[in-house]
């Protein structure tokens, strides 16, 4: 009773006094500020439009709304394997992790991810992918040193500024038994190539490549024969007619595929 008695008598000019005093005298709980979080990721088809061995990995787009950032990532990867995003923040440094879930296969595409992050109130941030340094880019293709050898005075073995394979190519291994022959236009291999050599320097195993595609494979007997002949489909699959022969030439054996089922 006594205090609303006091309250009452006070003054207009001595009331807001009065609650500043208390204002001080009584803490205020500061204001939580929530971590950045990640709320949205995804991932586009693999994209073998472009040449995603000369791809530059980089960020495509950023966009900030209030405190939500939007962020859309350029990257090569293997094909046939799926994606998980998540990002790791130290002070305003920005790590977007991508995890690989899958069995890739024996290709190479262009991927876009995209993340959306809550709570970035910052107005700059630095980014990495997977640790590495990433920023925004006009550049879609990294550039690359020419290169070419010169042998009896014909070029071979060419690399462009985009980092093509182009032209004759031919390679040699340690022992300088030829090992790849052929043409690439725009990496793409038409040609032979011997993976194995006998001790007495004949050809073991060879593989013939057409459109960047190994269509025929070829075993060889050390004298010099054909031991086998195995053919495949684009999707490297056993497909037609497969042949053994003896060291006479003779065949001894066909089998018959489709897309990598023996039909006979």
């Amino acid at each position: 009773m006594k205090c609303t008695h006091f309250i009452r008598q006070l003054t207009n000019r001595q009331l807001p006094v009065l609650i500043l005093l208390f204002s001080a005298v009584i803490p205020v709980p500061a204001q939580e500020t929530s971590p950045i979080r990640l709320f949205h990721f995804s991932s586009s088809d693999c994209d073998e439009n472009y040449n995603a061995y000369r791809q530059k990995n980089k960020i495509l787009s950023k966009k900030k709304i209030k405190d939500t950032l939007s962020v859309s990532i350029q990257m090569a990867a293997a094909c046939c394997l799926d994606f998980e995003g998540s990002v790791d923040v130290r002070n305003q440094i920005i790590n977007f992790v991508l995890d690989e879930k899958g069995s890739p296969c024996r290709c190479v595409c262009c991927y876009q991810f995209y993340f959306r992050l809550a709570n970035t109130r910052a107005e700059n941030y630095y980014f990495l992918l997977n640790g590495k340094e990433i920023s925004e880019s006009n550049i879609y293709y990294k550039k690359f040193r020419v290169k070419f050898d010169i042998l009896d005075g014909d070029t071979l073995n060419f690399v462009d500024n985009m980092g093509y394979f182009q032209g004759k190519w031919k390679n040699y291994n340690s022992k300088n038994q030829l090992i790849q022959e052929g043409v690439y236009v725009k990496n793409v291999f038409t040609g032979t190539r011997t993976t194995e050599y006998h001790d007495n320097g004949n050809k073991k195993t060879e593989t013939l490549w057409k459109a960047d595609y190994c269509n025929k494979t070829i075993e060889y007997f050390e004298s010099g024969k054909i031991k086998s002949e195995i053919l495949f489909n684009k999707k490297f699959k056993l497909h037609g007619e497969c042949k053994e022969f003896d060291e006479q030439g003779n065949v001894t054996q066909v089998k018959v595929f489709e897309n990598g089922v023996q039909l006979k």
